[in-house]
């Protein structure tokens, strides 16, 4: 009930705890979705051999909490699906409420953009 009011973070407070603030849920949902599509060109890089860029993926991955069981399958080229993932990861960035989270996300893009040079 104090949380619909709006007064639990002042109750805290009061009691000389300080609250801690909660991810924004659609924040939640856009990682989700980068986890499931990092995945996906982790996959495709594990089965296009290419370690450089599996390394790269992975350790993004491991940066936004790891790898997402239900990736999609990888796609027929690994450029073509770093290139869609920045895509993808950029506009996560854009909507993101959180700027830790934007600022992480285009970080990632980038990371993504410039791996296609080591295809």
């Amino acid at each position: 009930m104090a949380e619909r009011a709006g007064v639990l973070d002042d109750a805290l407070r009061a009691t000389g705890l300080e609250p801690v603030p909660q991810p924004d849920p659609s924040d939640e949902r856009r990682l989700a979705q980068v986890r499931t599509t990092l995945s996906g060109v982790l996959a495709a890089a594990e089965s296009q051999d290419s370690p450089e860029v599996a390394t790269l993926v992975r350790e993004q991955l491991d940066a936004l909490g790891g790898a997402d069981a239900g990736a999609t399958a990888p796609a027929p080229r690994l450029t073509v699906a770093l290139q869609d993932a920045a895509d993808e990861v950029e506009a996560a960035c854009l909507g993101a409420v959180s700027p830790a989270l934007a600022q992480v996300l285009a970080s990632a893009s980038a990371g993504l953009l410039q791996a296609r040079s080591l295809v």
